[in-house]
């Protein structure tokens, strides 16, 4: 007897690509090398940045200038797009911004420019936040004691088994350093940010910086965001971090020139010190 046709499958459409119709990744996923040249030419600066990239690949300029260039683009572009779209704000920072690079043209005294250097996050919010960025990374090797209840910072936590992956070692390390069975995520942060405070030899002030002074930190900024409007939040840029029991740790980005002065500060008054001793 002949053998019974087996009906053939069907054929099976190939899965589209997640590069269908990119700028320039063809849909095989290699990069078309002359649509990527057009749209650095057509972007302001992307050649300037293409040179600071190889200067600083080549060392010919220091790797802090690569990233003082990322954060000032990133912002740059952000306020452009504010001010297009009718940010008042926005359309003023954008006005000052192409003045001060060009201070000459606009007749800026250089004690105008020098003013503006000594603006800084105000100390309590930026030791609160990065309090609060430290807890972030906690997040990852710590978990609250009591999981049947609602989660907040000051409510105790024990060790995880093992850290969560993708969070450093660094921190699961520090954390058995100071950990203890009444620990809090508060206060893991707050001895593990002293810590890092006399690593960063922010000496003069460690002893006024204090458990008190940055449980006070951490009020001042949570009064802060009670008060904040949500256009001074959405300007400082709102990071969410880790996440611990049910609660999201947040935190908003800041300067640190408080902890250059403070080295200042110190570094006079040890000058003063030696002087004294001399006479």
């Amino acid at each position: 007897m002949p053998k019974k046709k087996t009906a053939l499958a069907p054929r099976q459409k190939a899965a589209p690509s997640p590069y269908e119709n990119h700028l320039y990744i063809n849909p095989d996923g290699t990069v078309d090398g002359e649509k990527l040249l057009s749209i650095v030419r057509r972007m302001p600066g992307g050649f300037d940045v293409m040179m600071l990239d190889v200067m600083v690949d080549k060392n010919l300029i220091a790797s802090s200038y690569h990233e003082q260039a990322r954060e000032i683009v990133r912002r740059l572009c952000s306020i452009i797009m504010f001010a297009a779209n009718g940010d008042e704000e926005s359309q003023v920072l954008l006005s000052a911004i192409e003045k001060i690079v060009q201070p000459r043209i606009y007749g800026i005294p250089q004690n105008k420019i020098t003013e503006l250097t000594r603006y800084e996050t105000s100390p309590p919010l930026a030791r609160a936040w990065e309090l609060r960025r430290i807890m972030s990374h906690l997040a990852g090797v710590v978990e609250p004691r009591n999981s049947g209840r609602s989660f907040r910072e000051s409510h105790p936590v024990r060790m995880r088994e093992g850290p969560v992956r993708g969070f450093t070692q660094e921190f699961w390390d520090l954390a058995h350093k100071y950990w203890h069975p009444n620990s809090t995520l508060q206060s893991l942060a707050i001895s593990i940010y002293l810590e890092h405070l006399e690593k960063q030899e922010v000496i003069s002030e460690r002893a006024a910086i204090t458990v008190r002074t940055l449980k006070r930190d951490l009020e001042l900024a949570r009064e802060w965001e009670a008060n904040a409007s949500e256009d001074d939040k959405t300007r400082r840029s709102c990071w969410h971090g880790g996440i611990i029991g049910d609660l999201t740790i947040t935190w908003y980005e800041f300067s640190e020139g408080w902890k250059v002065r403070a080295k200042e500060r110190a570094l006079k008054r040890t000058g003063s010190k030696d002087r004294r001793q001399l006479t």
